[in-house]
């Protein structure tokens, strides 16, 4: 395992806010070592069937699925799929692909150092990273689904990536997921808004952070969202401000739980829209996360209104 120590002082510009130091404890965890390992293993040829003895019945040769499955239990056991069954199924589908990508698979989190690096370090600096947190970065082979996720042991935040994929498919998913990271040490209000306005601009700022590390993606990347449901939220824009303009300093649970559940979409639309706003007033993101509630509702409000205003 590699361990790396990451050390920032990031003076903080936000009025009556302290400078404030930052260490990010920065770990990695490289599974490709052990999924080479059981990629060769499983690429050799069966062995051969020896003849049974006289009046001894055959024996059941052991077929290459079966024998694929028996050492990746053995040798790796690491899947991005949730059940035995659909890790196996996938396993046999992506197979036949692993040799065209086999060399960035075998570089491990060295061929991807440097994106995770400038993602951390960008990411950091637009949020003012201001408390210590630690973070562990998982390469693993997956079966190219893709799949970037984070989980928590303890104090630390795991981040999965997939070796398998390319940087295309990986790095907006992993903005996305290290920006909500921070965002959940940054924030005034840390993993609980306190209020729909600070959900709203939370999801820009990841959204816009997204952008920042890997620009020239379409918008719906960067929301995690397809073209279509895009789509959908440019069409019906005027509907989706209207309703939430009044909504912005609404504490509710019924309301933060409605747009963090059946219209996360419109959320964070509404969210690119209003942090773009705040941008194009030279605000920035490490400003927008540490308003007050009241300060930033308002805010939001008038600038919401503003954008609801053009065509």
């Amino acid at each position: 395992m590699r361990h790396f120590i990451l050390a920032a002082s990031l003076a903080l510009t936000l009025g009556s806010a302290q400078a404030a130091e930052a260490t990010l404890d920065l770990k990695v965890r490289d599974l490709s070592a052990d999924f080479v390992d059981f990629y060769d293993q499983a690429n050799k040829p069966l062995p051969p069937v020896v003849a049974p003895a006289a009046g001894q019945p055959a024996p059941v040769q052991e077929s290459l699925e079966d024998r694929r499955w028996r050492l990746f239990k053995k040798h790796y056991d690491f899947s991005a799929q949730s059940t035995p069954e659909a890790a196996r199924a996938a396993l046999d589908s992506a197979w036949p692909r692993y040799a065209g990508v086999l060399p960035q698979i075998e570089a491990g989190f060295d061929g991807i150092a440097a994106e995770s690096s400038q993602a951390i370090g960008n990411l950091s600096k637009l949020q003012s990273l201001s408390q210590s947190m630690s973070l562990r970065l998982v390469t693993y082979v997956g079966a190219f689904e893709g799949r970037v996720w984070r989980d928590k042991e303890e104090d630390v935040v795991n981040l999965y990536l997939p070796l398998e994929v390319g940087a295309d498919a990986r790095l907006v998913p992993m903005a996305r997921l290290l920006g909500e990271t921070m965002l959940e040490k940054t924030a005034g209000w840390g993993s609980k808004p306190r209020t729909l306005a600070e959900l709203v601009v939370g999801e820009g700022v990841v959204a816009h952070g997204a952008a920042a590390v890997a620009p020239g993606k379409g918008i719906e990347q960067y929301l995690g969202i397809n073209a279509d449901e895009l789509a959908r939220l440019r069409a019906n824009r005027k509907t989706i401000l209207s309703t939430m303009l009044p909504k912005l300093g609404d504490g509710s649970a019924a309301t933060l739980d409605n747009y963090r559940g059946a219209q996360l979409a419109e959320a964070r639309f509404a969210g690119w829209l209003l942090v773009e706003g705040f941008a194009k007033k030279k605000a920035r993101y490490a400003d927008m996360i540490r308003q007050k509630p009241a300060d930033l509702t308002k805010v939001s409000q008038a600038t919401m209104a503003s954008i609801n205003r053009a065509k």
